[in-house]
């Protein structure tokens, strides 16, 4: 049998975009006076980038809104 065609996980395969997924997420994260912690990182690692920042956002702001009323 002919090999054709080959399929791989190009991402930490060949690049690790770990680092630098990273340190886009802390600058996000510090527009919002959030730390980029390692339960962050569990959370957004291994997913979509749609889904992670949709959940990073979430969780800034869900924060925000907690020191908000407690501030009141």
């Amino acid at each position: 049998m002919k090999v054709t065609h080959v399929i791989f996980d190009f991402d930490g395969l060949l690049v690790d975009t770990e680092p630098c997924v990273k340190i886009v997420h802390t600058k996000l994260l510090s527009r919002y006076d959030r730390v980029y912690t390692p339960e962050i990182a569990s959370h957004v690692m291994g997913r979509k980038e749609v889904e992670s920042i949709s959940w990073l956002l979430k969780e800034a702001w869900r924060t925000l809104l907690l020191i908000t009323r407690n501030n009141y």
